[in-house]
């Protein structure tokens, strides 16, 4: 029997194909899956049970090849079914005449090229796929690597779209309702809890969502499963708030446990997450503090004396050495990844140091020069530009409005026209998806885009009002803001900055007690220099304690330190000073460390 020439074209292909993956799984299907190969990948004999994809394979002799690339039309149902499968799918080109195999993934060419390019591609009957020239079945380590990333990705895309089972279609709407029914195998509830946390975030129900991460975490599974859950409560927690200790802990476990299942990429995101937590944390209790008490003491020099300007110098030099260490590491992990095509994880983290600098600028911005603000903030912008564009192209919906809300937070410093049209467009956006903790967002953003800037407390201005008097007038415009505080753990660290403001009643305890604080970058936007950590020493015994709550530390350094203490010598109760004293305890606490 004579083969026709179709299956000659067809006979050649399979060959290739089957020599090329010959030491992964491989298994035919029939003809009427409209697919070709089921494969499993495989590395070093070991097989990847969890890795599989499919495999349609085209021939053709008369193949018209471009600069780097070579068009290859295709039906737009087999696409568009082609989505709706949760594992990877390659489209593979045998060209007869060169005997050479070219491929390309087709799910993820929808989604990064054809949504972006061709919007209403769906529309159409058939279309044209770019198939690049460098994508020549030549070596399987690219393969392995294509499968393994385009696995994760598609998990995560699957996740928020997955198709719940009969009977729960009517309350999958509902997170409440879906709590109800999580009493399936472990892993179907994990799947359900992640589904159900992006529900909750999308009706602005932080703690719910919370929950659901937390009930994952307390499984303690030794797998991805807990490693998602570790990330997903790092990185939905308060860091502005929360113990800077918690994230830390979170973050080694989160390392120790990817190097034990072998899952480099999560290690890398841990890895990268602890210097990020150690810069932060470098930033917030010196870097920052130290840079506005320099300006305010700039007015008059001589309250800086040789040995305190030593001591600062002296730390300041210890202090960018350190930022710059941990900098470095964290561009080369970012490097890494970009590199490992793992685009989604590189944006994620980029956008956290974005979190960081929209923070710091808003405090900068009172107290630099504008134009020289606005040169330094312009230098970035087509940075700042392309993590919309990346955004975009992952099409996450969370991640694109995170992005959106951040950039717009980077221009509300210099360029508020260009700030609105962000928050504009991100509110369309929240709006057209019903995402109402970022309809919210954008709402606050876009009604204060116009208010003054926020003045941070100047000591200067109000250094001979008794202490009493200052004290009393901020607590005065501060305390109505609580009401309009909808995060229940800021509120409740407002609430204790609101108390720690007065430290006259340690003051009086002793004459040898003094107070520095050190307000944390929130505290500083909030002109609340007692949000952050605050220090209590004695000048005698040469001791510092350091919290975030001053009444709790006036208990401590009374049970440790004052108890039978021979130095004591308490102050007159009219004792009040000028608010100056502020200002004069900060340099004392710095001699004294």
């Amino acid at each position: 029997m004579i083969k026709d020439k179709n299956q000659e074209i067809r006979d050649k292909a399979e060959a290739l194909l089957k020599k090329f993956f010959a030491s992964w799984p491989f298994n035919q299907l029939p003809d009427d899956y409209g697919l070709d190969f089921f494969i499993t990948v495989a590395e070093n004999t070991l097989i990847l049970e969890k890795y599989n994809f499919l495999i349609q394979l085209k021939g053709s002799e008369s193949i018209s090849y471009k600069k780097e690339h070579f068009a290859f039309t295709m039906d737009v149902k087999h696409l568009i079914s082609y989505l709706k499968i949760p594992i990877p799918i390659l489209l593979v080109i045998y060209d007869v005449n060169t005997e050479v195999g070219y491929w390309i993934n087709v799910q993820r060419y929808c989604r990064k090229i054809l949504n972006i390019e061709s919007p209403k591609w769906i529309e159409q009957k058939t279309k044209d796929l770019h198939i690049p020239l460098e994508n020549r079945l030549t070596a399987i380590s690219l393969i392995r690597q294509e499968i393994i990333e385009s696995t994760n990705e598609n998990m995560r895309l699957y996740v928020e779209n997955m198709k719940w089972p009969e009977g729960y279609e009517s309350i999958k709407d509902n997170p409440e309702e879906i709590k109800k029914v999580i009493d399936k195998s472990e892993i179907e509830n994990i799947k359900r809890r992640i589904h159900t946390s992006i529900l909750y975030f999308r009706i602005n129900k932080l703690r719910e969502m919370q929950d659901q991460f937390f009930e994952i975490y307390k499984l303690k599974r030794k797998d991805k499963h807990h490693l998602q859950a570790t990330l997903a409560i790092m990185t939905t927690s308060n860091i502005f708030t929360e113990k800077l200790s918690t994230f830390i802990s979170l973050a080694n476990e989160g390392l120790k446990l990817s190097k034990e299942i072998g899952e480099q990429t999560y290690e890398k995101v841990f890895i990268f997450f602890l210097y990020y937590y150690k810069s932060f944390d470098l930033i917030v209790k010196n870097q920052i503090p130290n840079f506005l008490k320099r300006l305010e003491l700039k007015k008059d020099r001589n309250k800086i004396n040789d040995f305190i300007k030593l001591l600062w110098e002296s730390d300041n030099i210890v202090l960018n050495d350190l930022l710059k260490e941990y900098s470095n590491k964290m561009i080369l992990i970012l490097k890494d990844l970009i590199e490992s095509k793992l685009i989604f994880e590189y944006h994620t983290l980029n956008l956290h140091l974005l979190q960081t600098e929209v923070y710091m600028n808003s405090i900068l911005v009172n107290f630099i020069d504008k134009d020289i603000f606005s040169r330094i903030l312009e230098s970035s912008e087509d940075f700042i530009e392309l993590q919309v564009k990346l955004s975009e192209i992952l099409g996450v919906l969370d991640t694109h409005l995170h992005t959106i809300l951040l950039v717009g937070g980077y221009y509300n410093s210099y360029k508020l026209e260009k700030a609105k049209e962000y928050y504009e467009k991100g509110l369309k956006i929240a709006k057209e998806k019903g995402h109402h903790y970022y309809i919210e967002k954008f709402n606050y953003n876009i009604k204060h885009l116009n208010d003054p800037p926020v003045e941070p407390l100047k000591l200067d201005d109000v250094k001979r009002i008794p202490l009493s008097q200052t004290i009393k007038t901020l607590k005065l415009f501060k305390s109505p803001y609580l009401d309009s505080i909808t995060d229940s753990e800021l509120k409740k660290a407002y609430e204790i900055a609101l108390d720690d403001l007065d430290p006259l009643v340690i003051l009086k305890s002793c004459k040898n007690c003094i107070v520095s604080y050190y307000p944390s970058i929130y505290g500083q936007a909030e002109g609340l220099y007692s949000m952050g950590i605050k220090q209590i020493g004695c000048i005698k015994k040469k001791k510092i304690l350091e919290s975030s709550n001053l009444k709790s530390l006036f208990i401590v350094l009374q049970k440790e330190l004052c108890k039978d203490c021979e130095f004591n010598e308490p102050r007159d109760e009219s004792f009040d000073p000028p608010t100056s004293i502020i200002d004069s305890m900060f340099l004392r606490m710095i001699g004294l460390g």
